[in-house]
């Protein structure tokens, strides 16, 4: 019969390794798991051991990890550095950037512009192992990138991003490029030859990235001039047969239509385009309408998700296929558009986009508006009535009463019967204050009642609300087979059960209809 000691030694057999190799694995934890300060609440700080915590499984590990030196040389330094008191510490990064560049594989560096200032020499020469660069300006005026950027010398290079800096677009055509982002601030004082470069100069400079993946342009858009029409002639087409994701944003919505109009993108393409307008004309919100409504109807036709979401000045709206061979949850197609004068217009604008998408597919629709003003039961009709396949109905905020009504009345349309989505499965509601809004509690029981008798529903979801009372909810779980509640983090009460009464609120109650 074998000693305990040699079975246990039988099973673990990491026993069994020799010092070098524990030490080879504590070094990859020590790069893994470095030891730092947890920052709670009130700024107190805890002590996280890290990697150090393989010095307290035995005796033999703790030695082999004290005896080894290359474990505890980062530790040294650090306390050198933090007591400059005692030794002072020069550390020539800008010589040391300079000398291993040609070498480096990823670059990613964040300063302010005179600590670029140090190494941007270094930015001249070839880069022939580079394969991600990303730069970002902090404060200061923001540097500028070489022209010759590089020395043009970067087959290996397949992500850049670059914040808040000068440049020239000729100077980032690396035809191996996959993943571009430029970005800037809408009053940034760019101190560059920018300014000079032309908007045909941008298109051109696409052109030369022909493997471009996802692109990401946030106020990085060189001006047009003056008398520049929504569709340009003069200006060349650039076609990016791989582009999967493009996003743009800039402080000029006129900008932004030219550069979508002459980007040809594969009908596969995601999406996401911010508009910002001092004061939108009907002319501007057309055209921006018309753009997202193509290229929703470029899409192969499948079952799609539809968000809208209506503010004062404001509206969004997103578009999600989930046809037969494309990605789950790909393409979206996202439009911000800034900006109308109030709710009224936004939902109006929202309701003539509704009505020309391809909404006979809709299998989700997702609402969110920022106040109690919505359609009416007609409008909801007019808009959705055709919708026989939404399955999943999320409404944030507040659930208008139009809606509730139409949930539960005959369809007017012609043609049309029974209520407004009738294959409806399961209802969301959203970031609700259920302890305030009586009236709206109240609708939703009789809407709700109402609708067991034609097309009930399976599941209703409470996410993020402030807690219900207790009668709101045993009438709700007397309607809904299945009765999900996950409230606000502060009420600590995520998917409640039936019997979890401290997470009802002391509400009065709601009387039978």
């Amino acid at each position: 019969m074998s000693s305990p000691l040699s079975r246990h030694s039988t099973i673990a057999h990491v026993n069994k390794l020799p010092p070098e190799n524990l030490a080879y694995i504590f070094n990859f934890l020590r790069v893994l798991d470095l030891p730092c300060y947890d920052i709670l609440g009130r700024g107190r700080k805890l002590p996280c051991t890290g990697w150090i915590f393989v010095t307290y499984v035995c005796r033999r590990w703790r030695s082999v990890a004290l005896d080894d030196p290359r474990l505890w040389i980062d530790s040294f330094n650090c306390n050198l550095i933090h007591d400059e008191s005692a030794i002072k510490l020069v550390i020539d990064f800008a010589s040391l950037f300079q000398q291993h560049f040609s070498r480096m594989k990823m670059v990613q560096v964040a300063g302010t512009a005179n600590d670029f200032t140090l190494i941007m020499p270094a930015f001249r020469m070839a880069a022939p192992a580079l394969e991600s660069f990303s730069l970002h300006t902090i404060t200061g005026r923001d540097p500028l990138l070489p022209a010759d950027l590089f020395n043009q010398i970067a087959p290996r290079l397949r992500c850049m991003s670059v914040s808040h800096f000068g440049f020239l677009w000729s100077s980032l055509t690396f035809s191996s490029l996959v993943e571009l982002s430029v970005s800037g601030m809408p009053d940034d004082n760019i101190e560059s030859t920018s300014e000079h470069q032309t908007f045909e100069q941008f298109l051109l400079a696409l052109t030369k990235m022909p493997a471009l993946w996802e692109l990401s342009l946030s106020h990085a858009l060189p001006p047009l001039p003056a008398d520049t029409a929504s569709d340009p002639t003069y200006l060349p087409y650039v076609t990016l047969p791989q582009l999967d994701t493009f996003q743009l944003d800039d402080e000029d919505p006129l900008k932004c239509m030219v550069t979508l109009k002459h980007i040809v993108t594969p009908s596969t393409t995601s999406h996401e385009v911010t508009l910002r307008y001092l004061a939108a004309s009907r002319h501007d919100i057309g055209q921006a309408s018309s753009w997202f409504i193509s290229r929703v109807g470029a899409l192969p036709s499948g079952l799609s998700s539809l968000t809208i979401q209506a503010q004062q000045m404001k509206f969004e709206v997103v578009w999600d296929s989930f046809s037969t061979g494309i990605v789950c949850g790909k393409p979206t197609h996202v439009l911000n558009f800034f900006s109308t004068t109030n709710i009224n217009e936004s939902l109006t604008e929202l309701e003539m986009i509704c009505k020309v998408l391809p909404l006979a597919c809709l299998e989700r629709l997702c609402y969110d508006a920022a106040s109690e003003t919505s359609w009416n039961m007609q409008e909801w009709f007019s808009i959705f009535g055709k919708c026989k396949n939404v399955c999943k109905l999320d409404i944030y905020d507040f659930c208008p009463t139009g809606l509730l009504q139409a949930l539960t009345l005959e369809n007017p349309l012609e043609g049309q019967s029974g209520p407004l989505f009738p294959s409806l499965d399961c209802l969301t509601l959203g970031f609700a204050n259920l302890g305030d809004t009586q009236e709206m509690c109240e609708e939703l029981v009789k809407s709700l009642t109402l609708r067991k008798h034609l097309d009930p529903l399976r599941r209703m979801d409470f996410t993020d609300c402030e807690p219900m009372s207790k009668d709101l909810f045993e009438k709700l779980r007397g309607i809904i087979p299945d009765l999900q509640c996950q409230y606000c983090q502060r009420d600590a009460c995520s998917g409640c059960s039936y019997s979890a009464e401290d997470s009802y609120s002391e509400d009065t109650s709601i009387s039978d209809e």
